[in-house]
Formats: structure tokens, sequence, C-alpha cells
């Protein structure tokens, strides 16, 4: 599995090798590749969020979570709910 996509890749095999291990809880119960491409979005606003720029507050990762379930209050409760948890 790549992390490349169309806006832009890792380079770092390294770095990419630790993206993956983040976002390993998010990947493992995927079944269709529609859910791994949502989890995939999903664990790169988380990741930047957390170790690029350390503004994982409970605000920005709600308005991620938005744009990830734009018409859905319950999965980003749910989601929202696990995250603090």
């Amino acid at each position: 599995m790549s992390l490349a996509s169309p806006h832009r890749a890792l380079k770092s095999k390294r770095v990419n090798d630790l993206f993956f291990r983040f976002a390993w809880p998010l990947l493992h119960a995927c079944v269709t590749d529609h859910q791994q491409e949502m989890a995939l979005e999903l664990a790169k606003m988380l990741w930047f969020g957390l170790v690029v720029t350390g503004t994982d507050t409970e605000e920005t990762i709600a308005q991620d979570l938005k744009i990830v379930f734009p018409d859905n209050q319950a999965s980003i409760a749910a989601f929202g709910s696990l995250y603090w948890a």
C-alpha cells in the first residue's frame, strides 16, 4: 500500500512507514476500496493535525470530520467519541 495520491505522496520511506503504523487502526477493518480511501483521508487529516502542526484540538478535529462526513452527524459523533476517549 502506498500513500501516493493525486495530491502528494510522502517521499521518505520511513515517514510513509510511520504513517501507515499510525493509520493501521483505521485501515485494518476496511473491506471496500471506498472505505479504505475514506480511512486514508481521515488518517491524513489526523496525522497532519497531530504530528505536523500539533493542532489536534477538539474543534479542529471536528472541522476535519465534517469534511470527511459532510452529512453524517452520527459518524462525526461516533468517531469523535473514539478519538477523544
